[in-house]
């Protein structure tokens, strides 16, 4: 009889042997059966339900966790979702103080910015040596101006003529719709008097009106009523009209 060969598992093919070979195989074969009956996970092998229990471990949670957590290079998933949250809420809270703060912003409209006025005035004008001051000054006639339209103006002017020639009066203006703007003249002489006007209010949409004007330097030509020392009492007045005028009501 030839000398039995060993097999894989320890048992020899001899038949003297077999017995014991036989209940090594029986054992073997339990072993292996009762191993495959434990649960698994359908559509899953035990390697890869070894390797997820390794990693349910390995983390906290019982999820795995992103390489490199622990040195900041990656993610901890642990505490991902309350982070993001958090900065969500942040940004909303952001967003809705801008949108309040947009709504609660003063808006400059155009009445509150101001309106330019640019044009000229022309009309009769002359001295009175009865009234206020030294002497006064009196005007009126027409202007035409932008931010203004056509209209009608009147002023009185009080003239001091010691020790400098100062002014100190009122002007109305009154625009073709019935609107009427006044103010207070104040500056000094010049050949070509220079009124500055200080916006004090009117009617309709002036009514809380202010600003400033600048009437003049008014050119005087034709003039009337002249006595034997050339002095004269009348003339005609043009000159510019500009300034800005604020609080304008619709």
């Amino acid at each position: 009889m030839s000398s039995p060969h060993e097999m894989s598992n320890g048992c020899a093919i001899a038949p003297a042997h077999f017995g014991g070979c036989h209940a090594i195989l029986r054992r073997k074969v339990a072993a292996f059966m009762h191993a495959d009956q434990r649960p698994r996970r359908a559509g899953r092998s035990p390697a890869a339900l070894r390797r997820t229990g390794r990693a349910a471990r390995a983390s906290p949670r019982g999820r795995p966790r992103s390489p490199g957590w622990r040195t900041g290079r990656g993610r901890n998933p642990a505490t991902s979702t309350g982070a993001t949250v958090l900065m969500r809420r942040i940004l909303a809270c952001g967003l809705a103080m801008m949108f309040m703060l947009g709504l609660a912003a003063p808006r400059v409209s155009a009445a509150t910015a101001g309106r330019k006025v640019d044009g000229t005035l022309t009309g009769p004008g002359g001295f009175r040596v009865t009234g206020c001051g030294d002497v006064t000054k009196i005007g009126s006639g027409t202007f035409h101006a932008a931010g203004l339209g056509n209209g009608t103006y009147a002023f009185t002017v009080c003239i001091e003529v010691f020790p400098v020639i100062t002014f100190d009066g009122t002007i109305t203006l009154t625009t073709a719709g019935g609107a009427t703007l006044t103010g207070a003249i104040g500056g000094t002489g010049a050949p070509e008097p220079t009124f500055d006007v200080v916006i004090t209010g009117g009617a309709k949409q002036f009514a809380s009106a202010a600003g400033a004007l600048t009437v003049g330097p008014l050119v005087e030509s034709d003039f009337t009523n002249c006595g034997p020392n050339l002095i004269c009492q009348d003339w005609r007045d043009t000159g510019p009209i500009t300034g800005t005028i604020t609080r304008i009501s619709p």
